[in-house]
């Protein structure tokens, strides 16, 4: 997101960051991290090695005690992994060509929580055959609806479905598991009338569209008190629309988001029905 072309800052505000990370990406270097720490990385990797640890310890339980509750745990060890491993794939691989052969490297696909087991580096296609693996036996162990949107559904092993399906270009799949997702009324898109929006975060976070809550790490280069949305972007929204003054505050000359479906300064990154209806338009399409 930091690399995306939504908004700009000034290069005071750029040259006063301290870490190189975000400095880097913004400006497209060809090395980010310069040999330091990656938050991406290790963060995601992290949520790896719960899962696998939950997956291993589930195999020492006997499930025949509370076959739900155990079906349930390894159902969402399984769709968290496939998330880190997407998240991951998104910003350390190669993207999925449907044109080709897909051997290239990308990311290592570390199944174990042993750290001592060497894992070598996967090709793109083996990435996401197993980001689909782990969901399509997911689905037949998550829960229909959890009171907590943190927990992933069904509906949200549907709908991170369909968004890697999108990803690798297969509309037929995008289409199916959008449609899936849809199909579920406990998601409701939001009719924006409704909002306040001239709130400092006119959207709440669980509202009725998201179906599994997750937001992006902080960053300070994304801060309201530093980017600046790209006025051709602001533009492109019609004096009219609510989306104008519901997702987006002007300050002088300069505008900020804020529009966050998290409802605060953090960004959303999670699943949402209003993303499957723009799945299931675009494959259509």
């Amino acid at each position: 997101e930091i690399s995306s072309d939504d908004y700009y800052v000034t290069f005071d505000k750029w040259n006063t960051l301290s870490g190189p990370d975000e400095k880097n990406a913004y400006i497209w270097a060809k090395d980010i991290f310069n040999d330091n720490t990656s938050l991406d990385w290790n963060g995601s990797y992290q949520v790896i090695f719960y899962a696998n640890n939950v997956l291993e310890g589930l195999t020492k339980i006997d499930r025949a005690s509370d076959s739900t509750q155990y079906s349930q745990i390894r159902g969402r060890a399984l769709f968290y992994r496939s998330f880190a491993f997407f998240r991951l794939a998104q910003i350390f691989s190669p993207p999925f060509d449907k044109s080709s052969s897909n051997n290239e490297y990308s990311i290592p696909l570390r199944l174990t929580s042993n750290l001592n087991v060497p894992v070598k580096r996967s090709t793109v296609k083996d990435v996401y055959n197993q980001i689909v693996s782990d969901l399509l036996i997911s689905i037949n162990l998550l829960p229909e609806y959890d009171t907590h949107k943190s927990r992933p559904v069904k509906a949200a092993a549907y709908a991170l479905l369909a968004r890697t399906y999108l990803t690798m270009q297969d509309y037929d799949n995008a289409l199916q598991y959008s449609d899936k997702a849809i199909k579920y009324n406990t998601y409701q898109l939001l009719d924006f009338n409704t909002l306040d929006a001239s709130a400092i975060y006119p959207m709440t976070r669980y509202n009725s569209e998201v179906i599994f809550q997750n937001t992006l790490g902080s960053s300070r280069l994304l801060s309201s008190s530093r980017h600046i949305i790209d006025s051709g972007l602001y533009r492109s929204y019609l004096n009219n629309d609510i989306r104008r003054t519901a997702w987006f505050k002007e300050t002088g000359s300069n505008i900020t988001f804020k529009g966050s479906y998290d409802g605060s300064v953090q960004y959303f990154s999670g699943l949402a029905i209003d993303e499957c209806y723009l799945t299931k338009a675009e494959c259509l399409a």
